[in-house]
């Protein structure tokens, strides 16, 4: 099975919204006026999936070298959607996860050596979380931090029309057809849109639990959305 079996291009994705809404195909995303207000809402409905969930298919691993005297570090080259583990190269455990107070009264006990503990503390030029650890690395430490994290997705425009969306492809046309069909009614949540965003929603749900919650032998439970 191929890539393009169970996902989407830009204008795979666009094209298809297009045809159920009986529009005509078009061969490049500034083609007309509504082939750009799809683009727009395509950008939207992958934000807006990237924002649901941690998705396996945005997870990543980066590798940060520890530097001398340097307590603050940031994954590059990559927008990072969230930190799931930070570990360094000279222990199997992990560091610890502490809150902004605690890593701060640590970091003013002014230790030295290999870190046990981080935290996020703020954002780099690029908008990436620092982590920020408990103490002073040595020359001594080496090493590296081993980053495990879940990437944001890019913001498409007109000159990536090949690009191809992480997530499963049916979902990210449904997404965007919910989309196109509110827009049609001037944002009146017609009985149409209805319809065609509750399934979005089912689909999102059973999409993400194909590998979050469908796989190995446990049962998971998820209270339902309604109240009583």
């Amino acid at each position: 099975m191929a890539v393009g079996d169970f996902k989407v291009t830009v204008i795979g994705a666009i094209n298809e919204a297009r045809e159920k809404s009986k529009l005509s195909k078009v061969s490049t995303l500034d083609q007309d006026s509504d082939s750009l207000v799809k683009l727009h809402y395509l950008n939207d409905v992958v934000s807006e999936l990237s924002d649901y969930a941690n998705w396996q298919e945005q997870y990543a691993e980066a590798i940060v070298s520890v530097q001398t005297s340097v307590r603050d570090y940031a994954v590059s080259g990559v927008v990072v959607q969230n930190i799931h583990e930070v570990a360094i190269s000279t222990r199997t455990a992990p560091l610890k996860r502490e809150s902004i107070d605690n890593i701060r009264q640590l970091q003013r006990v002014g230790n030295f050596g290999s870190p046990y503990h981080w935290c996020l503390k703020g954002t780099n030029s690029e908008g990436n979380p620092v982590i920020t650890v408990d103490r002073w690395p040595t020359s001594n430490d080496g090493g590296y931090f081993n980053i495990g994290y879940y990437s944001k997705p890019a913001v498409y425009t007109t000159a990536m029309a090949s690009a191809v969306v992480p997530f499963p492809g049916r979902l990210v046309v449904q997404g965007l057809l919910v989309k196109t069909i509110l827009d049609e009614s001037d944002g009146e949540p017609t009985q149409r849109y209805l319809t065609n965003l509750q399934l979005y929603e089912k689909m999102k749900d059973e999409t993400y639990n194909r590998f979050n919650g469908d796989t190995g032998g446990d049962v998971h439970f998820r209270p339902g959305r309604k109240g009583r």
